[in-house]
């Protein structure tokens, strides 16, 4: 993904991403998963995630053989490497991930 999306950068200071529109990626390298996000603001987005919780009934959904635990079942420690891109570098129509990377689901990585 990151060969196909040359304007996704790693991200090293989360600080310089408050306030940027734009798309992030983060790894769970350890879990071998990956979420894929939208944000008005970078920053906040993933520190949410790193604090938001789910009730324990909402962590298998829809059931137990499909389920895949949310991105706020994991924290910052858990979280390997993140990529961002701003949203004005990104040409409209152009910001294309397989089909198993959709935007607001943690997905399963090969390996």
């Amino acid at each position: 993904m990151l060969a196909r999306h040359k304007n996704l950068r790693a991200v090293t200071d989360l600080s310089a991403w408050d306030g940027v529109e734009g798309v992030f990626v983060m790894v769970l390298d350890r879990y071998k998963q990956v979420y894929i996000g939208q944000a008005l603001d970078i920053r906040s987005c993933v520190k949410r995630h790193w604090s938001g919780t789910k009730q324990s009934d909402r962590l298998i959904f829809p059931d137990k053989p499909s389920s895949v635990l949310p991105i706020y079942s994991f924290r910052a420690l858990d979280t390997s490497r993140i990529f961002a891109a701003f949203l004005g570098s990104i040409v409209p129509g152009r910001w294309r991930t397989p089909a198993s990377l959709t935007p607001g689901k943690l997905v399963g990585l090969a390996g």
